[in-house]
C-alpha cells in the first residue's frame, strides 16, 4: 500500500469501516437530522442523526471524499493527538437528481466554539487557545512529502471564495514546487475579471517577490470559531457550561476538513484571518495560535481587493 510520510494511505471507495456503532443512516434518516452547518451555497450540510452519527453530505462537485481521506490521514500521523472525528464510511449515491457524497463520522457531543467564546473567561480562553496550538503544532511537524496538494499527490481543494475563484480544485494536480503553486493559484485570481492577460502577469510579479520559501505543511485550512466542537468532561456532556470547563476540563475536536492538504507554510493563517469578522477579539487570538504571516496576508488582500 502507498505511504506518505510514513503513514498508509489509500482506501477502496465505498469505505466502511469495521467499528460502526449501529447501522448506518438511510438517506430520509439523514435528511431529518438535526442540521449543524450549511454551507451558504447549499452546496453541502451536516447533519447530526441519533446518538452516533454526523453526516457531511452534498453533490459531488462541492463535497470531496479526499476530506474523509485526509481526516483518516491526520488521526494515524499524529497518533490521535489533534482530535478529529472517527470516519465511519465514504460513499457516493446517485439516487436523485445528482450525485451526492457523504462522509459519516462519530457524532461529537458538545458545541461549537462559536457559541461559547464571547462567554468565556480569559483563563479557559487561554486555555483553549493553547490547545488549539498544540494541535496546529502537530499538524505542522508531520513529515511532508515535498509536494503541494491532497494526500496521494492529488489536486489541492480550496473552498474559500475570497482566496479562490473556483470553489473546488485548482487545476487538476498536485504541485512540486512554490512557483508551480502561484502560477495556477494567479490563474485561479484573474478568472472572471477584467484584463485577464495583464493581471496576470502583475499577480505573478508579487507573488514571486512574497509568496517564495514556504515548504508545504500539512494545513487544516478551515480554521474558526466554527469548526471547533467543544465538548465538556463534566455530568452535563453536551450541554457544555461554562463554568465547568475549568473544573472538569474539556475536550476539542476539529471538523470540517474540506479545504486541508499540503499547501504552504503561510495558508494556515491566511486562511484563518482572511474571513474573520470584528465582533469580537478572535482575530487576535488566531495569531497566539499558528504561526503569522503578515505581510502574505497583506498581499492576499491587495489581490482580491483590486480583482
Amino acid at each position: 500500500m502507498e505511504q506518505e510520510a510514513g503513514i498508509e494511505i489509500g482506501i477502496t471507495i465505498p469505505y466502511f469501516a469495521p467499528n460502526i456503532p449501529a447501522t448506518l443512516p438511510t438517506f430520509d434518516e439523514i435528511e431529518a437530522g438535526e442540521v449543524l452547518e450549511a454551507h451558504y451555497d447549499g452546496d453541502w450540510k451536516i447533519s447530526l442523526v441519533g446518538d452516533h452519527f454526523m453526516v457531511k453530505y452534498g453533490d459531488t462537485e462541492n463535497l470531496s471524499l479526499i476530506e474523509g481521506e485526509h481526516m483518516m490521514f491526520v488521526t494515524k500521523a499524529t497518533n490521535s493527538r489533534v482530535k478529529v472525528p472517527t470516519v465511519y464510511a465514504l460513499y457516493t449515491s446517485t439516487d436523485g437528481e445528482t450525485p451526492r457524497n457523504f462522509i459519516v463520522m462519530e457524532r461529537i457531543k458538545g458545541v461549537t466554539l462559536d457559541t461559547l467564546w464571547t462567554s468565556l473567561e480569559e483563563p479557559e480562553k487561554q486555555a483553549i487557545a493553547s490547545r488549539l496550538k498544540g494541535y496546529f503544532k502537530e499538524l505542522r511537524s508531520i513529515p511532508a512529502p515535498g509536494y503541494y496538494g491532497s494526500i496521494g499527490r492529488r489536486p489541492t481543494i480550496i473552498g474559500s471564495s475570497l482566496i479562490s475563484r473556483t470553489n473546488g480544485a485548482i487545476d487538476d494536480k498536485a504541485f512540486d514546487s512554490e512557483d508551480e503553486f502561484n502560477k495556477a493559484l494567479a490563474r485561479n485570481l484573474i478568472q472572471g475579471t477584467s484584463a485577464p492577460a495583464l493581471r496576470l502577469q502583475l499577480y505573478l510579479r508579487l507573488m514571486n517577490t512574497v509568496l517564495k520559501n514556504h515548504p508545504p505543511c500539512f494545513t487544516y485550512g478551515n480554521f474558526s470559531t466554527e469548526g471547533v466542537m467543544v465538548q465538556g468532561l463534566g455530568l452535563n456532556g453536551e450541554d457544555v457550561k461554562v463554568d465547568e470547563l475549568r473544573e472538569f476540563g474539556f475536550e476539542l475536536t476539529l471538523f470540517n476538513w474540506q479545504d486541508s492538504g499540503w499547501l504552504p507554510t503561510y495558508w494556515e493563517y491566511i486562511s484563518a484571518t482572511f474571513e474573520v469578522g470584528f465582533d469580537d477579539e478572535w482575530h487576535l487570538w488566531i495569531a497566539n495560535i499558528v504561526p503569522t504571516f503578515e505581510a502574505e496576508f497583506c498581499l492576499f488582500q491587495t489581490l482580491y481587493g483590486a480583482s
